[in-house]
């Protein structure tokens, strides 16, 4: 198997493979370790899988200088059983709801991935079965680290200035016309959000 290296294919210039996807192949499931049993190494040859432990919140927490997160990894600590004590849910959704947030995920979106996960059947204690609550576990998550609320919006901020353009750390540019939509109306509103949430994931993911 010789699948392709792609620095291109994502706009936000994170490593990817096609021809197989070798990133995407499921490994909880049962199917999926079936489908991952078939990759062997020649003789002579060993075979390794690499994961990035918590890679995302990391740079997170270096470029926003969090204190509760930089404590966290300080001290090494797991991050989302950490988060989960803080907010007040199990170590499940505090993983899905911080990607998500890095991810640039909206309400609507962790609502879905929720319901994926199987965490929406009335968890105490916050009940996730509304868009409400899932707005409410993305504002208490931001106000328990309120130093990337302010990285969010500096992100934004500094795109703006640049005529629209988000930059990684390396210099990587993407051009987000969304983030001048005025409006709090659908779909500008929409729009502009989604714009954000794509400029701060460019800066994470990038």
């Amino acid at each position: 198997v010789h699948p392709r290296w792609r620095l291109t294919k994502v706009r936000s210039g994170r490593v990817a493979t096609e021809d197989p996807n070798l990133l995407a192949f499921p490994s909880r499931s049962e199917l999926g370790k079936k489908v991952r049993s078939c990759f062997v190494a020649r003789p002579g040859y060993l075979m390794t899988s690499v994961d990035f432990s918590q890679l995302e919140p990391r740079v997170v927490a270096a470029l926003s200088g969090d204190p509760g997160l930089l404590e966290i990894f300080e001290q090494d600590r797991d991050l989302y059983t950490e988060i989960a004590t803080r907010i007040g849910v199990t170590r499940t959704v505090a993983k899905i709801l911080t990607l998500g947030i890095l991810y640039g995920m909206g309400a609507p979106r962790l609502y879905e991935q929720l319901v994926l996960a199987g965490c929406v059947a009335g968890e105490p204690p916050i009940p996730m079965y509304s868009l409400e609550a899932c707005e409410g576990l993305i504002a208490t998550w931001f106000k328990t680290y309120p130093k990337v609320k302010e990285l969010v919006e500096a992100t934004c901020t500094a795109a703006r200035m640049n005529g629209g353009w988000a930059y990684t750390v390396g210099g990587r540019g993407r051009l987000l016309p969304g983030l001048f939509l005025e409006g709090y109306r659908w779909p500008s509103s929409k729009l502009r959000e989604e714009a954000e949430r794509q400029a701060f994931n460019h800066l994470i993911q990038g």
